[in-house]
C-alpha cells in the first residue's frame, strides 16, 4: 500500500464522516445551524482598532498566498496556546463556547480563524471548509463546527444549505435539498452550522441599500484534528495588532431560531427566475441552484428578521449538480467576478487610516482570492 493509501486507511472518520470526539455540540445535536443575536458586545464590534486587526489580519494572509488553500490562507490557534491579541482573544472564547461539552486532545485541537473585509457587491463563492491538505490522502476533512460573527450591519447574507460531500476526496457531490437558511450581517451576531455544510454570501441577495464593507471573523472548531496548512499568525503580523489579548465576554444567551418561510409548491423545473450560482469545486465546474429568483426570495424573507430558513415545498428542490471537469489553461475558469485588484490593501497599509464600514463607493472590486472559497 502507497504512503497516501495507508494514510488515508489510519486517519479516524467516524459513520457521520467527521473526526471523533467525546461529548456534545449544542448545533451539531440540533438542525445544525444555530444563531446568537448581539453575541459580540458593542465595545468591539464598535472598536476601530480591532476592525483595523482585522483589515491587516487579512492582508496578512495574502502576503502568503497567491492562490486558493495555500499556506497562509486561514490561522490557527491551538488550544494549548494562550491568545495574544484581540482577534485571537475572540477565536479562542467562540472555540471554548463551542467546544464546553466535549472531551478532546488539546494538543490537536483549536480555533482556525480569518477575517473578510469585503465589498458589498463581491461574492463569497460557493463552497465546502475542509481541510484542504488532506486532499493529497484522499479525503475530505471538515471542521465540527463552522461559524461567521458579523461586525457590521453591512452586505449580503450567508446562505447555507444541509448539503454535504462525500468523506472520499474527489467523489461527486451532487444532489438535492429541502432546505436553504439565510443569515443576513447583524451587527455582534454569531451564527454557527454543521462544518460539513455547503455555504457562501452571494451579493445578489444584497439588501438594495447596503453599500460599503463587509466585516466577518470566521471561525471553525476543530477537535483532535488540526488542519494541515493553517498556522499561528506570525510574529511579524502580531506586532502590527492594536488590539491586545483581553478576555472577551460574549453573550449566547439572546438564541435567535431562523423563520421559517415555506417556498411555493411548483413542478422542480429550472427556470430563467432561478437563481444560478456557479462555481469551481474539486476542479470541477459546478451550479447551486435554488429554484426562486432574487426577487422572490427577498419578498419572502422581508420583515422575518435577520436569520431565515427556506423550506422548499413540493417537487421544488435546491440543486447542487457537479458538470465538466476544468481544462487547465482554460481562461474561462476565471469567474467573471475577479475583476481588478483593488486599493483596499493600500489604504490599510500603514495601519493608521480610518475604518471603512459604510456608503463608501468605488468602482473597484475586492479580489475573491482574499476569501476563503
Amino acid at each position: 500500500m502507497s504512503d497516501q493509501g495507508e494514510a488515508s486507511s489510519q486517519f479516524p472518520i467516524d459513520a457521520d464522516g467527521r473526526v471523533p470526539f467525546a461529548g456534545k455540540i449544542s448545533v451539531l445535536s440540533n438542525s445544525g445551524f444555530e444563531s446568537y443575536r448581539s453575541c459580540v458586545p458593542s465595545s468591539l464590534t464598535s472598536n476601530k482598532n480591532l476592525l483595523k486587526d482585522m483589515k491587516t489580519s487579512m492582508s496578512a494572509r495574502e502576503v502568503e498566498t497567491d492562490g486558493q488553500y495555500s499556506l497562509g490562507d486561514t490561522f490557527f490557534l491551538p488550544a494549548t496556546v494562550p491568545s495574544r491579541c484581540g482577534l485571537e482573544s475572540l477565536a479562542q472564547s467562540l472555540f471554548n463556547f463551542h467546544a464546553k461539552d466535549c472531551e478532546f486532545d488539546p494538543e490537536r485541537s483549536g480555533a482556525e480563524w480569518w477575517t473578510q473585509v469585503i465589498d458589498t457587491r463581491d461574492d463569497v463563492g460557493v463552497h465546502f471548509d475542509r481541510d484542504y491538505g488532506m486532499e493529497g490522502f484522499g479525503l475530505n476533512v471538515h471542521p465540527h463546527v463552522a461559524s461567521v460573527t458579523y461586525m457590521t450591519d453591512i452586505g449580503g447574507p450567508t446562505i447555507v444549505t444541509p448539503h454535504m460531500s462525500g468523506v472520499e476526496a474527489g467523489s461527486d457531490f451532487s444532489g438535492t435539498q429541502d432546505s436553504l437558511f439565510l443569515s443576513y450581517p447583524e451587527k455582534g451576531k454569531h451564527m454557527a452550522f454543521d462544518g460539513r455544510f455547503l455555504h457562501a454570501a452571494p451579493s445578489d441577495l444584497i439588501p438594495e441599500k447596503s453599500k460599503g464593507f463587509r466585516y466577518t471573523f470566521l471561525v471553525n472548531i476543530w477537535l483532535n484534528h488540526c488542519p494541515i496548512n493553517s498556522d499561528l499568525l506570525e510574529d511579524e503580523h502580531l506586532a502590527k495588532m492594536k488590539t491586545p489579548a483581553q478576555t472577551t465576554p460574549l453573550n449566547f444567551d439572546n438564541k435567535a431560531p431562523p423563520s421559517v418561510i415555506p417556498m411555493g409548491a411548483g413542478k422542480g423545473e429550472v427556470s430563467e427566475k432561478s437563481l444560478v450560482m456557479k462555481f469551481i469545486l474539486d476542479e470541477f465546474r459546478a451550479n447551486l441552484i435554488i429554484p426562486f429568483g432574487v426577487a422572490a426570495i427577498r419578498e419572502a424573507v422581508a420583515n422575518k428578521g435577520s436569520v431565515c430558513e427556506l423550506q422548499f415545498q413540493g417537487d421544488d428542490k435546491l440543486v447542487v449538480e457537479r458538470g465538466a471537469e476544468v481544462v487547465e489553461g482554460d481562461e474561462s475558469e476565471s469567474s467573471d467576478d475577479e475583476g481588478d485588484e483593488d486599493d483596499e490593501d493600500e489604504e490599510s497599509s500603514d495601519g493608521d487610516d480610518e475604518v471603512s464600514l459604510g456608503s463608501e463607493d468605488t468602482d473597484e472590486k475586492p479580489n475573491p482570492k482574499r476569501q476563503k472559497f
